[in-house]
């Protein structure tokens, strides 16, 4: 009976792409002022927005994955992705574009 080496299978590691929802993270709340009318009315919520970044930190599309509830806030969470970009990127995205899904917060304080 020969003795066979164990076959071993090397499972390609996904990338770690969260320094690039970070770099937008931080970018997002430099610029974020509370829309007049939501904080007129009160309103909060958490808008998710699915932005798609190109490798050359330009947004090539944005949106609303899960509403705030609240059009004012769900319009403002994409126009403010529209002023975050184009970022300028630490590493190399390794493909032409990827998909970042991003919770942009309406507090009052």
């Amino acid at each position: 009976m020969m003795n066979h080496p164990p076959i071993t299978r090397t499972i390609p590691s996904k990338p770690d792409y969260g320094w690039l929802k970070d770099l937008l993270k931080r970018r997002i709340m430099s610029l974020q002022a509370y829309p007049r009318l939501a904080r007129m009315q009160g309103w909060e919520g958490i808008v998710v927005v699915r932005a798609t970044i190109k490798n050359d930190g330009s947004l090539l599309d944005a949106i609303v994955t899960e509403s705030s509830g609240y059009a004012s806030l769900d319009e403002d969470a994409l126009k403010l992705m529209q002023k975050a970009c184009p970022i300028r990127l630490q590493h190399d995205l390794g493909q032409s574009h990827i998909e970042v899904f991003l919770p942009v917060h309406y507090r009052l304080e």
